[in-house]
């Protein structure tokens, strides 16, 4: 069992992200060059079985942008 917690960092300096953000950018970065659907992120990252109807998934990659990107918009 690896115990080391996942740092992530900007311009050289540590990012604080919840743990469901650092799961969703883990995804991210394992599919990275893929399109990924909401139902793919909703199923693999949150578990959903159907498509339900939420905004979980935009509103974490939201979060994550405003954390990471110069320019989120």
């Amino acid at each position: 069992m690896d115990l080391r917690p996942t740092e992530v960092l900007r311009h050289g300096k540590p990012v604080a992200l919840s743990a469901k953000e650092s799961q969703l950018l883990r995804y991210l970065l394992e599919h990275l060059g893929r399109t990924l659907s909401r139902e793919e992120l909703l199923r693999d990252v949150w578990g959903h079985t159907s498509a339900p109807s939420t905004r979980t998934g935009d509103v974490h990659v939201a979060w994550l942008r405003q954390k990471l990107e110069i320019d989120p918009k």
